[in-house]
C-alpha cells in the first residue's frame, strides 16, 4: 500500500515526533543528545525548516515546526532521521540490526492558537511529565531550557510571541482531554 501523502502548506504549524523502534533508547548518554541536536543545527543549515519548540527525550523526539515550503518537513526529517539512523547503528556496532525508527515520523497540522500553545507546552513539559527532572527548564535539550541561552543554536522564533508567564505555564499541567486526544492521534496514525 502507498503511503499517505503528507499536507504541509507553507508556513503553516506541525507537531512532529518519532521514537525508537520497538520504544528502544535512542540516546544513551549526554553525549549523545548533543550530538543528536549538532545533527538538528546541521539539518538545519541544508533545509530551511524553522524550530519553535522541541524536547529530545531517551526513546523518542518532538518537535514544532513551522515551514517557509511545501516540502521542508519532509525533506528536514528525511536528513534528519537517516544520517541519526546511520549514525547510532555505526556508533552502537549494530549495522544490519534492522531500524533505529518505529516508522517514518509523524506530523500533526496545529489548527489554532490555543493547540498551538498546548502543543508547545505538551513538547516542553515532557521531561518533567516523564520524571525525567524537577523542573522542566533543567532538561538541556529542550526549547525550554534554550530559551534562556544567549546563542540559540536550533530554535526560532514562532508565529506569535509567548505569554509573560510561559514559564509558569509550562510547569501547569495540561487539561486532560488534550492529552488524551493527543495520545489517541499518535496511535491512530
Amino acid at each position: 500500500m502507498p503511503r499517505r501523502l503528507r499536507f504541509s502548506p507553507p508556513n503553516s504549524l506541525h507537531h512532529v515526533i518519532n521514537r525508537g523502534n520497538e520504544r528502544r533508547l535512542l540516546f544513551d548518554d549526554p553525549r549523545e543528545f548533543w550530538d543528536f541536536l549538532a545533527l538538528v543545527a546541521w539539518a538545519k543549515s541544508k533545509i530551511r525548516l524553522r524550530i519553535i519548540s522541541y524536547s529530545v527525550m531517551p526513546n523518542h523526539w518532538h518537535f514544532i515546526v513551522w515551514p517557509e515550503e511545501s516540502d521542508s518537513i519532509s525533506k528536514f526529517f528525511q536528513v534528519l532521521c537517516t544520517t541519526h539512523a546511520i549514525k547510532r547503528r555505526r556508533e552502537t556496532g549494530t549495522v544490519g540490526y534492522g531500524h533505529v525508527y518505529q516508522d517514518r515520523y509523524k506530523a500533526f497540522l496545529i489548527h489554532s492558537e490555543t493547540y498551538l500553545f498546548r502543543a508547545m507546552r505538551y513538547v516542553e513539559a515532557n521531561p518533567f511529565r516523564a520524571g525525567l527532572v524537577k523542573e522542566a527548564s533543567e532538561w538541556p535539550w529542550s526549547s525550554f531550557y534554550e530559551r534562556r541561552q544567549a546563542d540559540r543554536v536550533i530554535l526560532d522564533d514562532g508565529p506569535l510571541l509567548l505569554p509573560d508567564n510561559w514559564d509558569a505555564l509550562v510547569t501547569q499541567p495540561l487539561p486532560p482531554d488534550f492529552i488524551e486526544d493527543f495520545h489517541k492521534n499518535v496511535r491512530r496514525h
